[in-house]
């Protein structure tokens, strides 16, 4: 395989990969009713801690405050007040952005 066929084929399974996650954030979602219902009203909220909390510590296991931290405190204010996944991911985003610009 050729180096542009190579290139090719993994932008169009980047863009493959991306428009399947983000027709989740733009269709309406179902309501579900009993435990799984409060199961899918929590997931979002659980999605976004397990993956931002490795954000906030260094491998040592140490609190590190840099971006990732401001991302990780931002996100998780922001998932308390609205818990839709969409807006705790911008604005963990914006506020990683701004502290790298800052600090």
């Amino acid at each position: 395989m050729t180096t542009p066929v190579m290139v090719v084929t993994v932008l169009v399974a980047g863009v493959i990969t991306f428009l399947s996650r983000v027709s989740f954030l733009l269709r309406a979602a179902p309501a579900f009713e009993g435990w799984f219902g409060r199961f899918l009203d929590a997931f979002p909220v659980a999605l976004f801690v397990s993956l931002a909390v490795v954000q906030g510590f260094a491998p040592d296991g140490s609190f590190e405050v840099g971006p990732g931290a401001a991302g990780l405190l931002v996100g998780v204010l922001t998932c308390v007040f609205t818990r839709r996944l969409a807006v705790v991911m911008l604005a963990g985003w914006l506020a990683a952005l701004l502290a790298d610009l800052v600090i």
